[in-house]
């Protein structure tokens, strides 16, 4: 490889080079739904279309692409152009992916007054676990979602459950910072030195540039039940589906899996995530470390720097995370 400054390394760097899933059938079916996205959400919902009904997802879709890691693994967000390495190892020849990353905060907070985010407008593993549900329940067949809805998904929760106003304030607040977040992924030097890429990118007469906001999406508001809610139908594919289909980076779990008896607010859901991520990766390359440190862990958290401040109140911080986590693998071990 090159050494170039300004690339980009992150630590599942081994996992990227990979094309493929251990779960071949569910991918396939995800790389077929990512396909037909667009063609399935073109009609334009009414109320009249609107009703009560909601799939729950058996699967969660998790994107693994060294995009969709960078973005929560590093603060680029309106820091201009990033240059990240794609060539495999080994080689002399370097691959270098462009990703602009941009948030107009003035238009989040003139449409959103009452937002709470503008602090903290990177996009976290929080927000992943919110776009991942939201892209569950697309797949599961859902013309459009409810914020409800999707603090159900990422949690795991069955359709019966009622989420707290504060688990829906949050989801709301980040489906509200996506839908203000511009990406744009240039896929030129990909196209022209991966054949698998070229190949799938002719095949869906696709562009060397993947642009768009993180969440292109349709609110529509409407009484259902007597109750007035807003629903969200997808315009576009999500960026970020499209990219990690064309890289073949995705991973699924059941949905079940996230349904653990740890504690369930942003930063216990963000911390899940993590691990999950890595335990994910770990399955798909052996190469990957098997040691997760706690440190990695609590830096997830968009409270961790403020927490460092104050040393009881980040001891308190870290004992929390690490009972939360521990609760969380005992569950997934049994």
């Amino acid at each position: 490889m090159s050494n170039r400054n300004d690339d980009i390394y992150n630590e599942f760097d081994d996992l990227f080079f990979s094309d493929s899933d251990s779960n071949d059938e569910n991918i396939g079916n995800i790389t077929s739904f990512v396909d037909e996205f667009s063609n399935k959400q073109t009609d334009i919902l009414t109320a009249n279309d609107l009703d009560t009904r909601s799939i729950a997802p058996k699967l969660n879709i998790q994107t693994k692409d060294k995009v969709s890691l960078t973005l929560v693994g590093k603060h680029i967000v309106n820091k201009g152009e990033q240059q990240l390495k794609m060539e495999r190892k080994g080689s002399d020849t370097p691959v270098t992916t462009k990703l602009n990353v941009t948030l107009d905060i003035n238009a989040l907070i003139s449409e959103y007054p009452n937002v709470s985010i503008v602090d903290n407008y990177e996009f976290d593993y929080y927000d992943k676990a919110v776009f991942d549900a939201f892209c569950s329940l697309i797949n599961a067949g859902n013309k459009y979602v409810t914020y409800a809805m999707i603090a159900r998904s990422v949690i795991g929760k069955p359709s019966t459950y009622h989420p707290t106003e504060i688990a829906v304030k949050n989801v709301k607040e980040s489906i509200q910072k996506m839908m203000k977040t511009d990406i744009r992924i240039d896929l030129s030097e990909e196209f022209n030195a991966f054949q698998n890429i070229k190949n799938r990118i002719n095949k869906r007469g696709g562009s060397l540039f993947i642009q768009d906001r993180l969440l292109n999406i349709r609110l529509i508001t409407a009484f259902i039940n007597g109750k007035l809610l807003t629903v969200l139908q997808p315009v576009t594919t999500p960026a970020l589906l499209q990219y990690a289909s064309l890289r073949h980076q995705i991973s699924t779990i059941s949905n079940e899996t996230l349904n653990t008896p740890a504690s369930k607010n942003k930063t216990i859901i963000a911390c899940q995530k993590f691990v999950l991520q890595r335990i994910c990766a770990m399955k798909s390359n052996n190469l990957i470390s098997k040691i997760i440190l706690f440190d990695s862990i609590y830096a997830t958290s968009s409270e961790y720097e403020e927490k460092l401040k104050k040393e009881t109140a980040f001891r308190r911080f870290t004992k929390t995370i690490q009972n939360n986590m521990c609760l969380s693998l005992e569950h997934w071990k049994k």
